[in-house]
Parts: structure tokens; C-alpha cells; sequence
């Protein structure tokens, strides 16, 4: 985390031209955000741009007051820690302790000034790019909302959640539910004789409704191997699927209580869909699980889901703007190949 922090400190001193605000239409669904962006987005740019340069600037600036003391950190105690003589083992692990907190110290103090920025933007901005796709909410903050999804058999034990960038609507009278979450377990450092949380997934959940009847669960993943030990010792009434298309056999693991059901489930279309899903959001470990009438999506991922561009860079919000609207249109796709707006059973 300190190494990716300061990466980001180091693109803070360099010059980028000015960006022109405008808007211009690549892809089908982005039909009408033209009229959309000039109304309700690019009217924020001027004074959102005035904002980033203060946040850049405070940003530069503390990181010029970081380095020295950083780097005078780091001397003094390779000075102290020369003659090994008289330094022991703890000595010098604490010594080494002390630069990391310092390091972590100064990332932190620096990256807050960006953090304040950051979340205006998702504050402003993301609501109105979100409100061009109907009857949708943005939320940049959220509860416990993995809790509610246990029942699909995906969801790990946890004992700390973490969750936000809230998305709920509609789109052909089927409900969308996703949010960016952290889920961390709690174990025991037998090293350092204390309790440690361990983050054991991070990414986001799409919760989406369904229409097609079903009583039975079926679970969907990629990654083999692990799952099949996760399934034998939690889930021994689930039995494997076979899939009717080769050619997905050899990409997914599938376990479910009915063969049947899951076939019905589980056409063509909808793993394909799947896979485009996993390359556009760069995780090739997708798991779903079809229950309660709901299909629930997890993606693992390293980066923020709804994340503003970099601050050392002039904004538009058109970069933003077009992420959003490619990532809902991949799940308005999913409810098109599902069909899940209309009602059919076995």
C-alpha cells in the first residue's frame, strides 16, 4: 500500500496540457450523454478543476516536506544500527518498525489531501453521471451489505466488512444492487501475540433479480481446484454440473443441487457474457451463485471500482464518465441475455 501511495506522489510532479470539456459519443449506449455531460457535468468542471490544483498543490507540497524527513529517518538509523555490536535484535526491528511508520505516516498525510478531493468528486459528480441511466441511486458510502447475501453459499465467513460506491435501480423491472466491499477475518498472530484482521476479498458484489422460476442453488466459478475442497467440506449436498458446451467446461467449475435447473440456468449466452465481464473488469476470478431468485455476482479486484481519475491530471469527468456508463452497460447487457424481465420456469 505505501509502495502504490508513493508511486502515485512521484506523478504528482509532472506537467500535464489542459483538457477540453467535451463529451464525444464512441459507443451506442452512450447515445444523449452529449446533452446529458453539458447539463449536469461539465457545469462542475471549473470549479471542481480549481479545487484538484489546490489538492494537487497541497499534495506536492507535503510530499516536499515527507522526503527530508523520510530520508533523515532512514540515515539516523542506518548511523545507529552501523556498529551491530552494540544493537540487538529488537533494537534493530524496532528501528525498521519505525521507518515503516513514519513511511506509512507521511503517505498518509499526504494522501489525505487527495482523499478530501477524491470524495467530493464521488459526493457531485458520480450522482449526476449515474442519473443519465434512470431510475438509479449512487451512494459513496455504505453499511454492511455483504451480510445479506450468506445464503448464496459464495459469500466467505468474515468478521469485518468494509463496503461503498452503492449502486441500486431498475432496468426492465429487474432490481441492480452493487457495491465495492472488504471482507476481513479475524485471526491470531501467534508472532506477535495479538489478533490480526486478514483481508480475504475485495472487489464488488452485483446482486441482480430474476424472474425465471428456481428452487435449487447453483454456484459458478472459474478458478478450479480451490473450490472443489471449499465445496466438499461446506456444501456436500451440491454435486458437479456437466455443461452441454465443451468449450466452458474446460473454463468453469460448476456445483448445484439440480442438474436440470442449473442447464436451464446456465446457457451459452450467459457464460459468454460472464468472460466479457471478467476482461472488462480485468479479474479472471468471477464467482456466481444463482439462489433465492436472485443471481449475485463476485468479482475480485485490486483497484477501486468507482474510482476518480488521478489528481495530478486536468478533469473533465469525461474519462469518468465513459468507465460508468461501460460498466452498467455490461450488466444491462447480462439482464438482456438472461431475459430475467420475463417470467418463465422449467
Amino acid at each position: 500500500m505505501v509502495f502504490n501511495a508513493f508511486s502515485q506522489l512521484f506523478m504528482l510532479f509532472m506537467k500535464h496540457e489542459p483538457m477540453r470539456p467535451v463529451f464525444v459519443e464512441t459507443e451506442k449506449y452512450e447515445e444523449g450523454f452529449t446533452e446529458h455531460y453539458n447539463s449536469y457535468v461539465k457545469p462542475h468542471v471549473e470549479s471542481f478543476e480549481e479545487e484538484r490544483q489546490k489538492a494537487h498543490q497541497k499534495a506536492k507540497f507535503r510530499t516536499m516536506v515527507s522526503i527530508p524527513i523520510i530520508l533523515g529517518t532512514i540515515i539516523i538509523t542506518a548511523i545507529y544500527s552501523w556498529d551491530t555490536t552494540n544493537s540487538s535484535a529488537d533494537q534493530l526491528k524496532g528501528l525498521g518498525a519505525l521507518i515503516i511508520f513514519i513511511c506509512a505516516g507521511c503517505s498518509w498525510w499526504v494522501m489525505s489531501a487527495i482523499k478530501t478531493y477524491k470524495q467530493h468528486v464521488k459526493n457531485t459528480i458520480f450522482p449526476n453521471i449515474i442519473k443519465f441511466l434512470g431510475d438509479f441511486d449512487y451512494r459513496p458510502t455504505a453499511g454492511n451489505l455483504a451480510y445479506r447475501h450468506k445464503s448464496s453459499h459464495i459469500v466467505p465467513n468474515y468478521d469485518r466488512e468494509s463496503s461503498q460506491d452503492h449502486i441500486k435501480g431498475s432496468y426492465k423491472g429487474v432490481t441492480i444492487d452493487v457495491f465495492e466491499s472488504k471482507l476481513e477475518r479475524k485471526h491470531y498472530n501467534s508472532k506477535q501475540k495479538r489478533h490480526e484482521y486478514r483481508t480475504i476479498f475485495t472487489g464488488i458484489m452485483i446482486c441482480l433479480s430474476m424472474n425465471k422460476s428456481f428452487n435449487g442453488i447453483t454456484i459458478l466459478k472459474r478458478d478450479r481446484g480451490r473450490l472443489l475442497n471449499y465445496i466438499s467440506s461446506k456444501f456436500e449436498s451440491l454435486e458437479t454440473i456437466k455443461l452441454e458446451d465443451p468449450r466452458f467446461e474446460k473454463i468453469f467449475e460448476v456445483y448445484g443441487s439440480d442438474q436440470i435447473e442449473a442447464r436451464y440456468l446456465l446457457t451459452t449466452a450467459l457464460m459468454q457474457r460472464i468472460l466479457d465481464l471478467a476482461e472488462v473488469l480485468k479479474s479472471n476470478k468471477i464467482e456466481c451463485s444463482f439462489y433465492n431468485d436472485k443471481l449475485l455476482i463476485m468479482v475480485p479486484l485490486n483497484d477501486d471500482f468507482f474510482e476518480p481519475g488521478p489528481i495530478y491530471e486536468p478533469e473533465t469527468f469525461v474519462d469518468d464518465a465513459k468507465m460508468v456508463l461501460k460498466e452498467m452497460n455490461l450488466l444491462f447487457q447480462i439482464i438482456d441475455t438472461l431475459k430475467l424481465n420475463q417470467q418463465t420456469g422449467l
